[in-house]
C-alpha cells in the first residue's frame, strides 16, 4: 500500500514503501493496469428531490480518461459554466465548452475582504433570495476539489422568471452585509464593508464568439498518424489470410502494404472501406496493396469474408487470429507503451521490406496513404521516414527494445518470432559495442 508515507524513517519502512510504488508503477508502466481501473467519468443531474440521476452519455462527459480534478469556470465568459478535467493519462487536459442553448438568466458574483477578512474573501457566505421563497446559498473557497482549484467568482444559475428579492454576504470574520439587488446577466464586485455593488464588465471573448453553438455530436471520430522514425521490422509476424492461414507478412514483399484492422460493426470501418474502393485506381497505380484483417469474433468470420468483396478487397483479406491479436499487443506495447489504446479502424503501413513506417489509429484519407507511400520511395529502407509531419499529430522516436520485445514474445509461447527478433537485438548490441569501441 502507498496511501501514507512511512512514519519514521527508518530503513525498512523506507525500504517497504519505496518496493510499494516500484510494484504500482510496474503494474501501471509495464502491465497496462490503470490508478482508477479506467472508470469514465460521471455526470449526475439533481432532481431536486434529493435523488440523482446519471446522465453521463448525453453530457459526451464520459471519457474513459484517468481523470483526477475538475475545475469549473466561465471560460469564454457567456454565462454558461464550462468544465477543465485534469487527466493522470493523455491529454492530460480537457476543456469541456458548454454549449447549452438555454437562456435562463444567472449572475456572478466577486468578493473582495477588507479589514480583518482576507482578501479573497475565502470563507464568505453569500445568500441570493429569490420571489419564490428559495433561497441560492453558495461559499467561497481555497480548493474545492480533488488537487483542483475552481473559479473563486460565484455563479448562480437562475431558473426562468426567477426575480431576486435579496442578496446577503457573511464575510469570513462574522460581518453580515446586506447589498443592492442586481441586475442578472452580469458580474459584479462586492467589496467588504462598500455596500454598493460595482459592475465587471466581461465582454465574450472573440475567438469563441462564432462558434456553433448545437450541441456536441456524441459519434466523434478522431484519427492519429504516427510516425516511427525507425522503422519496425515485421517480416516474420503472421497475417493470415482465409486461403492461407500459415502466411507472414515478408510473403508479401515487393512493394508497400497497407495492413487495414477493421470490423463488421465499426461504422468508421465500413466508411474508409468504401473510400479506399473509391480511390482503388490512384492506390493501385501507387503499389499498394492493402490486406484487410477483419477483427470479428470466429463466428461472424463467414460474414466479414463476404462483406469485405463488397469492397474489392477479398483477395488478400484474412481473420484477425488469437495469434495474431496476441503478437500485435506485444508490438503495439514495444511502439507506443502498454497504455496505448487500440482502436478500430487502425492501418499500418509497411515498406517493401515489410517493415513498419506508419500507424493510422481511426480513418485515414487515401490522399494521404498516396503522400506518404511517395514518401517512403523517395527515402532508402533502411534511413529514418523522412514524410511531413502535420501540426497536432504524433512523432515516435525511441530506441528499439528487442531483446524486451523478444523476450515478450517468448513468454507467450512465440519463440520463432521472438528468436527473429532476437537477431536484430544482437545486431544493435555488436553495434554499440563497435561504437564504443570494444
Amino acid at each position: 500500500m502507498t496511501s501514507q508515507s512511512p512514519e519514521s524513517e527508518t530503513a525498512a519502512e523506507a525500504d517497504e514503501y519505496l518496493a510499494a510504488w516500484e510494484a504500482l508503477s510496474h503494474l501501471i508502466m509495464e502491465e497496462g493496469g490503470s490508478w482508477s481501473g479506467r472508470e469514465k467519468n460521471c455526470a449526475y443531474l439533481n432532481l431536486g428531490n434529493g435523488r440523482f440521476a446519471n446522465v453521463s452519455p448525453t453530457t459526451s462527459a464520459d471519457y474513459p480518461d484517468d481523470a483526477r480534478a475538475v475545475a469549473v469556470l466561465d471560460w469564454d465568459q457567456d454565462g454558461r459554466l464550462d468544465l477543465v478535467l485534469k487527466n493522470r493519462t493523455g491529454p492530460r487536459l480537457r476543456l469541456l465548452h458548454n454549449r447549452s442553448t438555454d437562456n435562463n438568466p444567472w449572475l456572478r458574483l466577486r468578493l473582495r475582504g477588507t479589514g480583518a477578512s482576507n482578501r479573497d474573501a475565502i470563507g464568505s457566505l453569500v445568500t441570493l433570495t429569490l420571489a419564490d421563497g428559495k433561497r441560492l446559498v453558495q461559499s467561497v473557497h481555497g480548493g474545492d476539489g480533488y488537487l483542483s482549484q475552481s473559479t473563486k467568482t460565484l455563479h448562480f444559475g437562475l431558473g426562468d422568471g426567477s426575480e431576486i428579492q435579496g442578496l446577503q454576504v457573511r464575510w469570513p470574520d462574522g460581518q453580515v452585509e446586506e447589498f443592492p439587488l442586481p441586475d442578472t446577466r452580469k458580474q459584479w464586485l462586492l467589496v467588504q464593508g462598500s455596500g454598493v455593488l460595482s459592475e465587471q464588465a466581461r465582454p465574450a471573448l472573440a475567438r469563441f464568439a462564432g462558434l456553433d453553438p448545437s450541441p456536441a455530436s456524441l459519434q466523434v471520430e478522431s484519427s492519429h498518424r504516427i510516425v516511427l522514425a525507425d522503422r519496425l521490422p515485421m517480416a516474420e509476424v503472421p497475417l493470415p489470410a482465409y486461403e492461407n492461414a500459415a502466411r507472414k507478412v515478408g510473403d508479401l514483399s515487393g512493394g508497400p502494404v497497407l495492413i487495414n484492422m477493421w470490423g463488421t460493426w465499426c461504422v468508421g470501418c465500413q466508411k474508409e472501406l468504401a473510400e479506399f474502393k473509391q480511390s482503388a485506381a490512384e492506390l493501385s497505380a501507387a503499389g499498394l496493396r492493402i490486406i484487410a484483417i477483419s477483427n470479428d469474433e470466429a463466428d461472424q468470420q463467414d460474414l466479414a469474408q463476404k462483406r469485405i468483396t463488397t469492397f474489392g478487397l477479398q483477395d488478400a483479406a484474412g481473420p484477425a487470429t488469437a495469434e495474431y491479436l496476441k503478437v500485435l499487443a506485444l508490438l503495439y506495447d514495444e511502439l507506443l507503451g502498454a497504455n496505448a489504446p487500440s482502436v478500430l479502424p487502425t492501418s499500418l503501413l509497411l515498406d517493401d521490406r515489410g517493415q513498419l513506417c506508419v500507424i493510422y489509429q481511426g480513418p485515414v484519407e487515401p490522399a494521404q496513404l498516396l503522400s506518404d507511400v511517395a514518401a517512403l520511395r523517395r527515402a532508402p529502407a533502411t534511413a529514418r521516414f523522412t514524410g511531413t509531419l502535420q501540426e497536432g499529430r504524433w512523432l515516435s522516436v525511441r530506441v528499439r527494445d528487442f531483446a524486451g520485445l523478444a523476450n515478450g514474445l517468448r513468454q507467450a509461447g512465440l519463440n520463432d518470432l521472438a528468436a527473429y527478433y532476437t537477431t536484430f537485438a544482437e545486431r544493435d548490441a555488436e553495434r554499440h559495442r563497435e561504437a564504443a569501441g570494444g
